[in-house]
């Protein structure tokens, strides 16, 4: 049998102390597509749950809590967090959520500080990809 060996692009992050990391897929040309619109839809489903938590705050105000209420919001919030961390899981990955935040549903902070630092990487990454391929395709046209 024969065999082959290609570099497909993926570069890997180390996400913490004991070397877990998450792999970048940059030769699949859709992950950059992909990457903004999880960007996209994490702050659609953040905004929704933070309109929702000041809608119950207008309803409570002065009120006796009531529990269904409270259970109600906390559903949604969890129901928003695992979404989140699904969608995490299909972009970087399946089981990278746990690597990077641990066994939490991930909330907007830690999401949002976890975006900051990734997309420079991932600006680097392409800029490196597109470089190494301008350069082996001029190899093949001057042969």
């Amino acid at each position: 049998m024969d065999k082959i060996n290609f570099d497909k692009g993926n570069k890997k992050v180390q996400v913490d102390e004991d070397g877990s990391y998450i792999i970048i897929p940059m030769g699949d040309n859709s992950f950059p597509e992909r990457m903004i619109a999880f960007s996209e839809e994490a702050e659609s489903n953040y905004r929704l749950l933070y309109e929702k938590e000041v809608e119950f705050k207008e309803l409570t105000k002065g009120k006796e809590l009531e529990n269904s209420g409270i259970e109600e919001l906390s559903k949604m919030r969890s129901e928003i967090f695992t979404n989140i961390g699904k969608a995490f899981d299909k972009l970087f990955g399946e089981g990278s959520c746990m690597k990077v935040f641990g066994n939490i549903a991930p909330s907007q902070d830690i999401m949002i500080d976890f975006m900051e630092q990734i997309e420079p990487l991932v600006k680097k990454y392409a800029t490196e990809r597109q470089s190494e391929i301008e350069e082996k395709y001029n190899k093949r046209g001057r042969r």
